[in-house]
């Protein structure tokens, strides 16, 4: 898959790669900072008790210019805004080997 950079990732774009596997982020924070994050949308790789989160991205008065994603490294939910990204990167072996997935779709 392409790889997506500022300015060529919309919401809709980065949610469909996030549901299909484990992305590695970069994106600017509100204070600056510069943070890179696995992530992923991907029902099957959020813990059960966490799963029902996932409808609330779907919903009509849910913020757009705001992803929640699932950072698989902490274990818990964050999220960024869309036009701070800065570029996805793909790592598949590595995050196969680091998470040990054997059989997730890579995605960006």
């Amino acid at each position: 898959m392409a790889k997506l950079h500022k300015g060529n990732a919309s919401r809709a774009i980065l949610i469909k790669h996030l549901i299909e596997g484990i992305c590695k982020i970069t994106f600017t924070k509100v204070n600056g900072t510069v943070r890179s994050a696995y992530c992923t949308l991907h029902s099957g790789l959020i813990p059960s008790n966490f799963e029902k989160a996932i409808e609330k991205i779907f919903l009509p008065d849910a913020r757009q210019e705001i992803l929640p994603y699932w950072d698989v490294v902490e274990g818990k939910w964050k999220s960024f805004y869309v036009d701070k990204l800065e570029r996805s990167e793909e790592h598949t072996s590595e995050l196969q080997s680091r998470f040990g997935i054997s059989y997730a779709v890579f995605c960006l």
